[in-house]
Order: structure tokens, then C-alpha cells, then sequence
């Protein structure tokens, strides 16, 4: 058994993190668009850092990013905003599973 998440929009469209195995349900839907909620891409960034970062394909400014200014901060954690110092990932596959924990964040507060 699968748990799936979706949101439907007021417009009738299907929101939902995309899944390989899950195509056959994509198609017994009908036709279906696939678009691109976010972009996870190697970044070098001056005078901030490099590595993977996670940003909104919509909007490129709203991205994975550290709550406080000063990364020492207490209670600093990751959030999606336009604002704040860029979460530099040091792989990829650690970006990938910060992209799907934060998705509904980054592709909109309209969104559903």
C-alpha cells in the first residue's frame, strides 16, 4: 500500500510530487502535464559558499535557506524564503531529500 499526498487546484490541476512507479496512475488520469516545482543544482556562490541548493523553479529567489543570519544561532533550521543565507548541501542526494520534505513550500503558498 501507497500513501500519496495531492492538492487540487481550484482550476482542476494536480499537485503532487512526481514518482516513476506511479506513471500507470498518471495515465489512467488521462492527459497529464509534468512540470518542474524546483531546481536542485550545484551552486558557487561568492563570498557565501558552494554545493547543492534547492530553489523554487517559479521563483528562483524563494529557496532552501537558514532561519538566522548566523548559522550559530539557537534554533537554526532550514525554511524556504526569499530571504536569508542559501543552504549549501554537500551532496546532492541530501538537497534531493530536503527538496521533497520542503515541497509544498517551494512551489507556492497559491498552490493549494
Amino acid at each position: 500500500m501507497k500513501t500519496l499526498e495531492f492538492k487540487i487546484t481550484e482550476t482542476g490541476d494536480l499537485l503532487g510530487i512526481y514518482k516513476d512507479e506511479l506513471r500507470p496512475l498518471y495515465d489512467a488520469l488521462g492527459s497529464a502535464s509534468i512540470s518542474r516545482a524546483s531546481d536542485v543544482e550545484w551552486e558557487d556562490i561568492e563570498w557565501q559558499g558552494q554545493g547543492w541548493t534547492v530553489r523554487s523553479h517559479t521563483n528562483p529567489k524563494r529557496a532552501l535557506r537558514w532561519s538566522r543570519k548566523y548559522l550559530w544561532a539557537k534554533n537554526c533550521a532550514i525554511v524556504v524564503s526569499e530571504e536569508g543565507p542559501i543552504v549549501f548541501f554537500r551532496n546532492r542526494e541530501d538537497a534531493l531529500l530536503e527538496e521533497v520534505k520542503n515541497f509544498w513550500s517551494l512551489i507556492g503558498e497559491n498552490n493549494g
